[in-house]
């Protein structure tokens, strides 16, 4: 479900991959509790089959607020695809989104967020 815990990326072994729809610009988000500076954000691949290809070109975006003031922006423009990619964006936000553009399925074995909350 790509908050489980669970970083096992086979699809059919692990059963705790997420994989939407083949659907036009496909999405995840996650929403922190408050705001928080995030230093590392982990996210697991599928893997085991030629679908684990499918986070290439994928981007990750941090808003701030609960709001769609977006403060952080990550292409991958890699010409591999790995099981675990690691961002380090260190800037305070509320929600991360992880998606694809054009039509095509996404699939994450896990979303790990890092960081520590700001005081009110």
């Amino acid at each position: 479900m790509a908050i489980d815990g669970d970083t096992d990326g086979d699809f059919y072994e692990g059963g705790s991959v997420s994989c939407t729809p083949n659907m036009s610009n496909p999405s995840w988000e996650g929403l922190l509790e408050r705001l928080a500076i995030i230093t590392k954000i982990s996210v697991y691949n599928r893997t085991g089959d030629k679908l684990g290809k499918s986070t290439k070109g994928f981007y990750l975006d941090i808003y701030r607020d609960g709001k769609e003031q977006k403060v952080f922006h990550f292409k991958d423009t890699s010409d591999t695809v790995e099981n675990r990619y690691d961002i380090y964006p260190n800037i305070a936000g509320s929600k991360v989104k992880i998606g694809l553009s054009g039509k095509t399925y996404l699939n994450l074995a896990e979303v790990e967020v890092f960081g520590y909350t700001l005081q009110e």
